[in-house]
C-alpha cells in the first residue's frame, strides 16, 4: 500500500520527526511520499482548511500525519473532510500533539483509524506493513491506539524515544531549504518540574544519551547537505546541558573535527560555569534558552525548579557575558499564583531586559501527564476570549476559524490544553495585564 507522510513544520525549520521517521521507513523499504505543511504560511493565509485539505489529498491509500498540539484541531478537521470523500483511506496520527491525547482522539473521532503515542520510528513502519492483512495483528505495536469491535485498544507499552545512529534528510530536497535543524543528543529529563510532562512523556527521569560521535556525524551530514549555505543547529533535548563532562567532550569534538556551525541549546541554572560557557561559545554556541518560569521564590519552590531567582539572575548574567544571545522564559497563570507574585515576575523580567537579556512571558499551558495537571485539572476552564499559548501574541480562541472554535469547545478532553487553570488570583492578574498593556510573547 502506498503512503503519504505529512509533517507540519515552521518556516525554514527542518522538523526533527522528518529525518527520524524517514530512516525508519527506508530501513523497512516502505515507499512513501512526504508532504511538508508550512504552518506559518497556513496562518498567514487565514488558516484555510480547504487549502490544507488540498495539500493532504492524493491517491495513496494511507495518510500519516505528524503535528504539534497547536495544529491538532486543523489536522483533525482536514482528515474529517478527506475521510468523507475517501472513506477507504487509512488515517494515522502521531507526534507530540496527537500522542498525548491518543486515547481521547480514538474515542472521539471515528474517522481516525490509528494514533501512535510516543516514538513512531519503529511503530509506523510495522503498522504500514500490517494494514490490509486479516486478523488482530496490531496489539504488539508499541504505542498504538486503535478500535476493535467499537472498543478502544490501548498499547501494552509506549516507547518514549528512540534515536537511530543518524536520521535521513533525503526528503524531497526539503532539508536543503531549511535554515534551522533540530537535533537530539539524548532522551528523557532528569528533573521533575510540576507543570511539565517531560519526565513522564519524553523519556522519563532516566536519560538515555546518544554516542557523541554519532551526533557529530549527523551535524557533518547536514553540513555536507547544505554545502556553502548557512544554517543553524538547535539541540532540543532537555538534558543537553546537564552533564558537564559530556558537554566539554562534545565541544572539544566539534573543535577537533573542525565542525564550524552555529548552534543553540536549552540552559539550566546551576549546570554551567564561565569556563564551560567559554568552551561552548568557542565550539559555536551563540544562544542559550533558560526556562526561569517565575520571579517568585515561593512559586519556584512549588514547581520544583531547584533554584531561586537570585541564583537565576547570577547564572543569566554570567551566561550573557560570554554567549551573545541569552533568553529567559517566564510563565504566568499558575493555579496558585497571586497578583503580587505576578508583579514580582514582571519586575524580574524587566530587570533582565535592562541587562540585555531577552525575555518571554507565556500563559501556563496545561499539560496532561504533569503532576500539576493531575492536581488541578478540575479547575480547567475554557473561554473563547482568554489568551492561549497556542495562538500567537496571546490571542484568544475567538481569532480562529469558526470550525476550529467549534471542535475545540466540543471536545475539551482532546483539546484540554486550550483551557486554563481558573482561580481568583488569575482574574486580578488579567486585569493588571490589560491595565498596564503588558505585551505577551
Amino acid at each position: 500500500m502506498k503512503m503519504t507522510l505529512a509533517l507540519f513544520q515552521y518556516d525554514r525549520i527542518m522538523p526533527l520527526a522528518a529525518g527520524y521517521l524517514a530512516i525508519g521507513l527506508e530501513q523497512h523499504e516502505i515507499e512513501y511520499r512526504t508532504v511538508f505543511i508550512n504552518v506559518d504560511e497556513f496562518i498567514r493565509t487565514g488558516r484555510d482548511i480547504n487549502g490544507l485539505v488540498s495539500q493532504l489529498t492524493d491517491e495513496n491509500e494511507i495518510l500519516a500525519i505528524g503535528c504539534y498540539s497547536d495544529m491538532l484541531p486543523f489536522a483533525i478537521l482536514a482528515v474529517r473532510i478527506i475521510k468523507h470523500y475517501s472513506p477507504e483511506k487509512v488515517i494515522v496520527l502521531g507526534g507530540i500533539g496527537p500522542g498525548i491525547v491518543a486515547e481521547e482522539i480514538i474515542k472521539s473521532f471515528d474517522f481516525i483509524d490509528f494514533v501512535i503515542s510516543g516514538c513512531g520510528i519503529e511503530g509506523l513502519p510495522k503498522l504500514i506493513k500490517l494494514i490490509g492483512r486479516k486478523g488482530d495483528k496490531y496489539s504488539n505495536i508499541i504505542g498504538l491506539y486503535y478500535r476493535k469491535m467499537g472498543a478502544v485498544i490501548r498499547p501494552k507499552d509506549i516507547l518514549s524515544w528512540y534515536t537511530p545512529r543518524q536520521p535521513s534528510y533525503r526528503t524531497e530536497g526539503k532539508a536543503r531549504l531549511a535554515e534551522l535543524f533540530l537535533v537530539k543528543t539524548s532522551s528523557g529529563c532528569p528533573y521533575a518540574c510540576t507543570f511539565c510532562y517531560g519526565s513522564t512523556f519524553l523519556g522519563g527521569r532516566s536519560v538515555e544519551k546518544r554516542k557523541l560521535i554519532d551526533v557529530i556525524a549527523e551535524i557533518k551530514f547536514i553540513s555536507l547537505l547544505k554545502g556553502r549555505e548557512s544554517f543553524r543547529i538547535s539541540f532540543i533535548d532537555e538534558a543537553f546541558i546537564t552533564d558537564k563532562k559530556r558537554i566539554i567532550e562534545f565541544c572539544r569534538l566539534l573543535i577537533e573535527n573542525e565542525v564550524h556551525v552555529s548552534w543553540m541549546c536549552y540552559g539550566r541554572v546551576g549546570c554551567t560555569d564561565a569556563n564551560m560557557l567559554a568552551l561552548m561559545n568557542e565550539a559555536g554556541c551563540n544562544e542559550i534558552y533558560y526556562g526561569v518560569e517565575s520571579g517568585s521564590n515561593r512559586i519556584l519552590g512549588l514547581i520544583k525548579k531547584g533554584f531561586t531567582k537570585e541564583e537565576a539572575l547570577r547564572a543569566l548574567i554570567e551566561a550573557y557575558r560570554i554567549i551573545p544571545r541569552v533568553t529567559a522564559s517566564f510563565i504566568y497563570r499558575y493555579p496558585f499564583e497571586s497578583l503580587r507574585e505576578f508583579i514580582d515576575t514582571y519586575a524580574f523580567l524587566q530587570l533582565l531586559r535592562s541587562k540585555g537579556i531577552r525575555t518571554q512571558l507565556h500563559p501556563l499551558m496545561p499539560l496532561k501527564g504533569s503532576s500539576m495537571y493531575r492536581q488541578y485539572y478540575r479547575q480547567l476552564r475554557f473561554s473563547n476570549s482568554e489568551p492561549s499559548s497556542y495562538i500567537g501574541n496571546g490571542d484568544a480562541i475567538s481569532t480562529l476559524p469558526e470550525e476550529c472554535i467549534s471542535i475545540i469547545n466540543s471536545h475539551p478532553r482532546v483539546f484540554y490544553d486550550y483551557g486554563f487553570y481558573h482561580s481568583e488570583g488569575q482574574e486580578k492578574i488579567l486585569e493588571f495585564i490589560k491595565e498596564h498593556r503588558i505585551a505577551l510573547s
